[in-house]
């Protein structure tokens, strides 16, 4: 039986499995499943120059001198950039007679004009995260992301909560897509616990003293990952122990004294080798994020590593963690005195933060590995490829009518 062929298209970032940002790192990960599983898959990826997947081919695709002038020229936003990044993939695919038995997209403009380029040729699996057009309501937007909506086969969401976002937001207009719930996954190899010496050197290395709790933190001063409100929920707690906050995520490195007790140290951007250290020499993980999280890594990390996690309930968080076992919800995630309590409680008894600690690693182990998520996604496509290749043998297709890329 030949290999299923699958492109995937990612305009974003390179990807590869070391990279620091969450969804490259996933996407690189699933792509080397389906790659090396049995081949079953021949996977083919168009990104960005840098990107790196020894079981896949690869095609990266930069844009040339002519066309960063004249994106210059035009003064083109975002959204423009990316329409003439994906245009190009596309062409370079049909150029090289690429045999494409599905298409991997995770953006709503990416599926559209895909759509347009390939017509019913492929099916489309729109794999979302959460686009920001979800927090913009405009009648434009609303029909933009309908549009896309119509395009794909399938549409795959890490979590029941940006389903129902998707629900609530379009259901009165009628809304298509078969979707599945996939949940995130973490490599419980990388992210695990420390031996007692690997976790004395971490501490050292991160400048630790032996009296001091040390606070794992993702985000940096991103405004959505509520940086503001654990240190003033910090300065507010009560007693003598020293605090230090580790954070990750700014691109400059930098120390500030809160109070005589309380620090926070940004240790800029981290490869996941170095946030596994990080999360081993921590006592402790918070996400405090102020912002819908589909579902955040951070927390399956600092749960595969072992920490018990303070969170906000917001998002995809309430399906990671069970409260007061594996970890701690802070039901409104801006109220200050809702996280002085939380963090109090975990941070003055030792054994309740070991004990969660233990649980969210049996849970990040059990139902988050990855296996039954990659299992799913080569299921799921599968199922298309094999529909398509019985619609490919019906004579009289008829192919779509075109969308507009907004």
């Amino acid at each position: 039986m030949n290999p299923t062929p699958l492109v995937c298209l990612y305009e974003t970032a390179p990807v590869t499995v070391d990279a620091t940002r969450s969804v490259p790192r996933l996407l690189a990960q699933l792509l080397r499943s389906l790659a090396t599983y049995e081949d079953q898959f021949h996977v083919v990826v168009v990104g960005l120059p840098g990107t790196r997947l020894e079981e896949c081919r690869v095609l990266p695709t930069p844009l040339s001198l002519s066309e960063r002038a004249m994106i210059r020229l035009r003064r083109a936003d975002s959204s423009r950039i990316q329409q003439i990044w994906i245009r190009k993939a596309l062409k370079s695919i049909r150029q090289r007679g690429i045999p494409i038995g599905a298409v991997i997209c995770l953006s709503p403009r990416t599926a559209i004009l895909t759509r347009d380029a390939l017509r019913d040729t492929v099916k489309i699996v729109h794999w979302s995260h959460g686009h920001p057009n979800l927090i913009e309501k405009s009648s434009a937007n609303d029909q933009f992301l309908l549009e896309a909506s119509k395009c794909v086969d399938q549409l795959v969401v890490p979590s029941q909560a940006l389903y129902r976002v998707f629900w609530e937001r379009f259901h009165h207009k009628c809304y298509p897509p078969p979707v599945s719930i996939i949940p995130n996954w973490v490599d419980t190899q990388v992210f695990a616990p420390l031996v007692a010496d690997e976790r004395n050197v971490a501490r050292q290395r991160f400048g630790l003293s032996d009296d001091e709790i040390a606070i794992a933190h993702v985000g940096g001063h991103a405004l959505n990952k509520g940086r503001k409100i654990l240190e003033t929920a910090l300065c507010g707690c009560d007693g003598p122990r020293k605090l230090a906050v580790l954070s990750a995520g700014d691109a400059r490195k930098s120390q500030t004294q809160l109070r005589s007790n309380v620090r926070t140290v940004d240790l800029g951007r981290l490869s996941p080798s170095e946030m596994a250290r990080l999360y081993g020499c921590c006592d402790l993980g918070v996400v405090p994020s102020v912002c819908f999280d589909t579902m955040p890594l951070a927390v399956l990390e600092m749960m595969s590593a072992g920490l018990s996690v303070v969170a906000s309930r917001v998002g995809g968080i309430p399906e990671m963690i069970d409260d007061g076992e594996t970890g701690f919800l802070v039901d409104l995630p801006n109220d200050v005195d809702s996280w002085i309590c939380r963090l109090q409680t975990v941070m003055n008894d030792d054994d309740l933060r070991v004990s969660t600690g233990k649980q969210a690693r049996r849970a990040a182990t059990n139902r988050f590995d990855g296996r039954d998520s990659f299992q799913h996604w080569r299921k799921l496509l599968q199922r298309l490829t094999d529909s398509q290749a019985e619609t490919d043998s019906k004579p009289d297709q008829h192919a779509r009518p075109t969308v507009a890329a907004r």
